[in-house]
């Protein structure tokens, strides 16, 4: 079984959120640690961590998603059909 699984970053400044970057191509530090290059949808966005910039990556696995977002719906239904049910 094939699983797509996509890198994304967190990007914050001054331990403030910025944004996030989906479907990250690459991720890089410079060898002296100071410069994250992110690449993405064809672009490189360079951030200097003398300018207060962190980058985290982060897995995305979309089928683990849905299937954990679908029972997550289920648990909640059942929760609340027995909640209905001893309610009589």
């Amino acid at each position: 079984m094939k699983v797509d699984v996509k890198l994304n970053v967190i990007l914050l400044m001054d331990n403030m959120y910025i944004d996030t970057f989906h479907d990250v191509d690459n991720i890089s530090q410079s060898a002296d640690g100071k410069i994250y290059t992110i690449s993405a949808e064809g672009h490189n966005y360079i951030f200097r961590v003398t300018d207060g910039f962190k980058v985290y990556p982060f897995y995305d696995i979309p089928e683990f998603t849905f299937s954990h977002q679908r029972k997550k719906a289920i648990d909640f239904a059942v929760d609340k059909l027995m909640e209905e049910l001893y309610a009589t």
